[in-house]
């Protein structure tokens, strides 16, 4: 299958991304904007150099199609091995737009920087979707909302 995505103006100041491979599309606010990391992984940036504030989507196979992750809580697993020194951790369902969401939050140190990050996970299919929103903890209100709004308008194609 050939792999395909793009982006497109849309009136209310924000960018459509269109993922034809993975079948999904989302708005991006205007003021981010995206660098492709990889074929399953894409990152959004503050266009203000002074916000340190990043969206990233990352799709991630199940092990029944070669993937490390058999579940949500796997990754979760990982994703805590890797920060190793975490002040803070939760962990709730959410529903945002029709959709059960795993969401976590963790607040750990980067430096000399306090990062807060949030991580919304869905499986779908033989994939896990992966949102998250990391930012320095007095930049995350405004990050946070910027994510809400990307998984508001996060669509099945």
């Amino acid at each position: 299958m050939q792999r395909t995505s793009l982006y497109e103006k849309d009136i209310n100041d924000s960018y459509l991304y269109v993922d034809n491979f993975f079948n999904y599309s989302i708005k991006i606010s205007a003021d981010f904007y995206g660098k492709k990391s990889s074929n399953n992984k894409i990152l959004f940036y503050n266009k203000n150099e002074n916000k340190k504030s990043t969206l990233n989507i990352q799709i991630i196979p199940d092990t029944t199609i070669g993937g490390a992750y058999k579940s949500v809580e796997d990754i979760k697993t990982h994703i805590l091995e890797q920060i190793e020194n975490y002040e803070n951790f939760t962990e709730e369902k959410v529903k945002i737009s029709n959709n059960y969401w795993t969401e976590m939050t963790i607040l750990y140190h980067y430096g000399n920087d306090k990062i807060k990050q949030n991580i919304f996970i869905i499986k779908r299919g033989d994939y896990f979707y992966m949102f998250t929103c990391t930012s320095p903890e007095n930049e995350f209100d405004k990050t946070y909302d910027e994510c809400e709004k990307m998984l508001e308008g996060y669509n099945e194609l």
